[in-house]
């Protein structure tokens, strides 16, 4: 039920996940041990990965959860397996790969502050047993809680957000599996 990567702290014990002046500068620690996000020259020391590939700015991974099949928050000094940006531990994602079944989901939510999200995913087998993709997309708003006297607008703290994902996954044998 965890819709956005913020929401991961209330499920996951010892994560942190924290923002100063923007989105941009967000970041996470585990068992209270993280790295300053107001300096873009740092390394993490919580490593981020989404399907097996590094995500060097934390902000990267600040988004909505669409269309997620696993999320592990792995504690302690990960380096034997994910190497170094690991010494807090790490955050790994994996998304619902492509495949020959046909599934597809839409969803709209709607909520206070003007929030609105919509989403979508879709799987379609162009070569059956072959090639399949794998078609996501999303949007999502809210406006602001803090209303600028100066603007007279509930600017601060909006959320706009939109993305998408395509995925090839090509097993021309049994023993190859290529997805990209």
């Amino acid at each position: 039920g965890i819709k956005d990567i913020r929401e991961l702290e209330t499920v996951a014990p010892g994560l942190v996940s924290s923002q100063s002046q923007t989105s941009t500068t967000s970041s996470f620690s585990i068992r209270g041990i993280g790295t300053s996000s107001q300096n873009f020259g740092l390394e993490s020391s919580v490593g981020l990965y989404v399907d097996g590939v590094y995500r060097a700015r934390q902000s990267a991974v600040i988004n909505n959860l669409v269309d997620i099949e696993a999320v592990e928050v792995l504690r302690g000094p990960q380096g034997t397996l994910f190497g170094k940006n690991t010494p807090s531990g790490a955050i790994t994602m994996r998304t619902v790969a492509p495949a020959h079944v046909s599934d597809a989901f839409v969803e709209v939510t709607g909520g206070d502050f003007g929030l609105l999200n919509f989403s979508a995913a879709g799987n379609l087998s162009l070569v059956p047993d072959v090639l399949a993709m794998r078609a996501t997309v999303f949007t999502g708003q809210r406006d602001g809680f803090v209303t600028d006297i100066n603007l007279g607008s509930d600017a601060v703290n909006d959320r706009d957000r939109a993305g998408g994902r395509l995925q090839l996954a090509w097993t021309p044998s049994d023993v190859l599996d290529i997805r990209v």
